[in-house]
């Protein structure tokens, strides 16, 4: 799988906290693309999600969360230095 689209299921953080815990599953570390879009994320969902991204993630998508411009930068600082 290249592409995870789990966009528009309201999770929120909590469910966004095992979702992190799920991506760390080794027949995930393919992944290049992870849509989130528009599931009532916050800030404190934002770190245990970047940290569990695999290494080839290259596209996070995060439009329509709560978790502000500057957490959407740091998420992306994240997966950048990841890709080094």
């Amino acid at each position: 799988m290249k592409d995870l689209n789990v966009g528009h299921y309201a999770m929120g953080d909590r469910y966004a906290n095992i979702l992190g815990a799920g991506l760390a599953n080794e027949g995930l570390q393919n992944l290049k693309s992870v849509s989130l879009k528009n599931n009532r994320l916050t800030g404190s969902s934002m770190g245990l999600l970047t940290q569990s991204l695999p290494k080839k993630v290259t596209n996070l998508n995060l439009e329509g969360n709560k978790i502000g411009r500057k957490l959407r930068t740091e998420a992306s600082l994240m997966i950048y230095n990841l890709m080094k």
